[in-house]
C-alpha cells in the first residue's frame, strides 16, 4: 500500500517507458476509447479499480501515461483530476483486485466489490466465510471500512464505533443491521446485513427531477418516520438524513442507514464540521452544534420536499447560504393550506420554529381531507 502517488515519481513523458502488463493495456484501450469519444469518462472510471488493483508500479504508470494524455491535450484538466483521484483511491481500497485475486479481512470476509463510497469510508459487498461453512443460504454481508486516507483520524473512528454501539440499541425492521466492528491491522470495520435493491438518492436521480408518486411517497415517508422516531425515542438523533442514507429494498421495505454522524460532525476541519451533507444539514450543525430531534426534523422535511417536487427546496445551498441570501421555499400546489403550514414549519431556517419531533410533521403533513396530492406546480408561498 501506498498512502500518496504523484505524478511526478515518474519521469517525463519520453524519458521513460511505461510498465507494459495486461492491466495497464486494458487501461490505456480504455482511455483510448474515451479520447476519441467511443466511451464515456464513466467507462474508463469503472475500469480503474480491476486496472489498478492495488499495484504500485502500474499506478504510477497510469498516472504518467495521463500526465502525457493531458499535456498533449487529450485529456482535459477536469478528467485528469478526477482520475488521478480515482487511481489513488483505488490503490488504497482494499477491494481494488484483479478478477480471480483473493482478498480477505479478519481472514473470513472475502470481498467481491466495492459498492459505494461516502465522505470518509466505503462499502463492499462481501462473503461471509464462517456463514459458508455452517451452511447459511445467503453468506454475503456489506462492509464499511475508513478510507485509507481517513485510517487514522479521530473523527473517521469515533463515527465507525458511534454506529456499532448505536445498532445495538436499534433493532428495528427499518434501520439497517450492523452485526460487528472489527479491525485488519489499523483500520476498522462494520460488518452489516446486506440488502438488495437501491438508494432513495439513485432512486430521485433516475426520474430526472420528476416528483415521486404520492402512494410512493406516502409509503417512504412513513417507514423512514417510523424508523427515525424509533431511534430519537431511545436517545439517538440520526444526524444526516438525506436521500442517500435511506435504501430501498427490493421487498418494497425502507431501511434507514448510517447512525454514526451524531457525535462526529461537531469535530470541525477547516471552515465546515466534519462530514456533513451541504444540502441537508441544518443552520445549527453548519455552525458546530451537536445535532437534536429538531436538526433530523429539518432534514427529513428537506427531503419530503424534494420527493414531493422533484428537486430540493433551495436548490444546492447550504443553510448557512439560505439565511444569507433570504431564500424561501415555495408551496407546491398539490398541498393542502394545513399540509405546507407543517411542511414549511419543517424547512424552518430555525431549531425553535421547527415541530418538535419527526411524527408531528409526518403526522401534519400526510393529513389530508379529501384526496391527499394531485399533479404538482409551485404556487405564490
Amino acid at each position: 500500500m501506498i498512502r500518496h502517488i504523484h505524478i511526478s515519481d515518474r519521469p517525463h513523458a519520453g524519458s521513460a517507458e511505461p510498465v507494459r502488463d495486461a492491466g495497464f493495456a486494458v487501461f490505456r484501450a480504455v482511455l483510448s476509447a474515451y479520447i476519441v469519444g467511443r466511451t464515456p469518462l464513466s467507462a474508463v472510471r469503472r475500469e480503474l479499480i480491476r486496472c489498478v488493483a492495488a499495484d504500485q508500479d502500474r499506478a504510477v504508470s497510469m498516472l504518467h501515461y495521463l500526465r502525457v494524455a493531458n499535456e498533449s491535450g487529450l485529456v482535459t484538466d477536469s478528467a485528469m483530476h478526477i482520475l488521478v483521484a480515482d487511481i489513488q483511491a483505488a490503490v488504497d481500497s482494499p477491494g481494488t483486485i484483479e478478477p480471480g485475486r483473493c482478498v480477505l479481512l479478519a481472514g473470513h470476509f472475502e470481498i467481491c466489490a466495492r459498492v459505494g463510497k461516502g465522505g470518509i469510508g466505503e462499502v463492499f459487498l462481501a462473503r461471509d466465510l464462517r456463514r459458508m461453512k455452517v451452511g447459511c443460504t445467503d453468506p454475503r454481508v456489506a462492509i464499511k471500512i475508513i478510507q485509507h486516507r481517513h485510517c487514522t483520524c479521530r473523527e473517521a473512528i469515533r463515527s465507525l464505533q458511534r454506529e456499532a454501539v448505536n445498532a445495538q440499541c436499534l433493532v428495528h425492521r427499518g434501520i439497517r443491521r450492523v452485526y460487528e466492528l472489527d479491525r485488519e491491522r489499523q483500520r476498522f470495520f462494520l460488518v452489516m446485513e446486506w440488502l438488495d435493491g437501491e438508494t432513495l438518492a439513485t432512486r430521485l436521480d433516475r426520474t430526472r427531477g420528476r416528483p415521486m408518486p404520492a402512494a410512493a411517497f406516502r409509503a417512504v415517508l412513513l417507514q423512514v418516520t417510523s424508523a427515525l422516531s424509533f431511534a430519537h425515542r431511545h436517545g439517538i438523533v440520526h444526524g444526516d438524513i438525506k436521500p442517500g442514507n435511506v435504501f430501498m429494498t427490493t421487498d418494497s421495505d425502507i431501511k434507514l442507514l448510517d447512525f454514526g454522524h451524531t457525535e462526529t460532525i461537531v469535530s470541525t476541519a477547516g471552515s465546515e464540521p466534519f462530514a456533513i451533507t451541504r444540502g441537508y444539514s441544518s443552520i445549527e450543525v453548519h455552525h458546530g452544534a451537536q445535532p437534536d430531534i429538531r436538526d433530523d426534523v429539518y432534514s427529513l422535511a428537506l427531503m419530503a420536499y424534494r420527493m414531493l417536487v422533484g428537486r430540493r427546496p433551495f436548490g444546492r445551498h447550504s443553510a448557512v447560504e439560505v439565511e444569507a441570501l433570504g431564500l424561501k421555499p415555495e408551496r407546491p400546489s398539490m398541498l393542502s393550506r394545513r399540509q405546507w403550514r407543517a411542511l414549511r414549519a419543517g424547512l424552518a431556517l430555525y431549531r425553535e420554529q421547527r415541530p418538535a419531533t419527526v411524527l408531528e410533521l409526518c403526522d401534519e403533513l400526510l393529513s389530508s381531507p379529501g384526496e391527499p396530492f394531485h399533479r404538482p406546480r409551485l404556487v405564490a408561498a
